[in-house]
This record gives structure tokens, C-alpha cells and sequence, in this order.
């Protein structure tokens, strides 16, 4: 027990390491508009990493508004048009979706969470870091099973590497968008 609460701290500590990064990132690099944005969703992730690895659920009165929050700043003051946002919610949360009815393994929590990550990065991007998110989870999990902490069926917080996943798609993807043409095109505005 005391051994689990030793990790949930760390998990927190590097949750909230990497979030302040995140938005130093995000003020240093876009216009103050655009770092609003990146700065509420990096929030926002936090919270629920926190909360997930706290309790092991995200509530919805942070998932739901949070999603509409972002998607507002994003129409208001990044000057989005909404046709990425909403392509994104609906891709991002629908796969999602999809995937927690079929199997089980992602909570509803994460479902809605999606909405906002959706919402910020668009369709395309939010795939990727969805996508990082996953590996980044499936990589954790089986480091941790194979050290023996962590048993087939057992919980297991996701907020957290949804955190990571969108983190690495923030600072990575922007940097290897110019190689590949086409998901440059279909990717986001921000990145400018």
C-alpha cells in the first residue's frame, strides 16, 4: 500500500512537471491569444491527471465544460474556424468511444476528456496524440507488469498519458510536420 502511494506521488510530481513546461512552452512560443488556449488545455489535462491518479475517474463537471471552454477560446480568440474543432471532438471522442464500448479498457472519463483534446488539436493531430498517448500507456503498463506492479484487469489511470501523449504531439509534431506534406496540410494552425 505504502509503495502505491509512493508512485502515485511521483506520477503527480512528474504530471505537474511536465505541465508547467508545457505552458511555459506555450507562452514562450505563440502569441497571447493562441497561449490562453494552450495554457487553459494544459490546465485542464493537469486536473484531470491529478484527479485520475487520485480517485481513479475524471469527473465530468471537468471533461464536459472544460471541452466547451476550449472550443470557445479556440473560435474567439485563436480565430479557428469551427469546422477543425468540431471534426476534431468528433473524431477524437468517437474513437474513443468507439474503442471503450468494444473493449471496456478506456473509461468514459477519458471518452470526454477527448472532446477537449479533439477540440484543440483537430482531427488529424488528435489522432496522433491519442496515438502517444496509447503507446506511452502501453509501454508504462508493461514495465510496470513486468516488474510485477501491475496485474492483468487491475485499474489503471489514463489521464495521465493522455497528458504525455498530447505533450509529445505538442513539442514533436510541429518539428516533423514540414516532412510529411500531407498531414501538414490537414494539420492545425496553431503550429504557425
Amino acid at each position: 500500500m505504502l509503495d502505491a502511494i509512493r508512485w502515485r506521488y511521483l506520477a503527480i510530481a512528474g504530471a505537474s512537471g511536465a505541465t508547467a513546461e508545457l505552458m511555459s512552452w506555450s507562452l514562450g512560443t505563440h502569441t497571447w491569444s493562441q497561449s490562453l488556449l494552450w495554457c487553459t488545455f494544459w490546465l485542464l489535462l493537469w486536473v484531470a491527471a491529478v484527479w485520475d491518479l487520485c480517485c481513479m475517474r475524471i469527473p465530468n463537471w471537468l471533461t464536459l465544460p472544460g471541452a466547451l471552454v476550449l472550443f470557445v477560446l479556440g473560435l474567439t480568440l485563436a480565430r479557428q474556424g469551427p469546422v477543425r474543432p468540431l471534426l476534431g471532438l468528433a473524431v477524437c471522442a468517437g474513437g474513443l468511444s468507439l474503442l471503450a464500448w468494444l473493449t471496456g479498457g478506456v473509461g468514459w472519463g477519458d471518452v470526454k476528456l477527448a472532446l477537449s483534446i479533439g477540440a484543440v488539436f483537430g482531427p488529424v493531430l488528435g489522432m496522433v496524440a491519442l496515438t502517444l498517448a496509447f503507446s506511452t500507456a502501453a509501454l508504462c503498463g508493461g514495465l510496470l507488469w513486468g516488474l510485477g506492479r501491475l496485474r492483468a484487469g487491475q485499474p489503471f489511470p489514463f489521464a495521465p498519458f493522455l497528458l504525455a501523449g498530447c505533450g509529445l504531439c505538442f513539442r514533436l509534431v510541429p518539428h516533423l510536420l514540414p516532412l510529411y506534406i500531407p498531414l501538414a496540410s490537414l494539420g492545425g494552425t496553431l503550429w504557425a
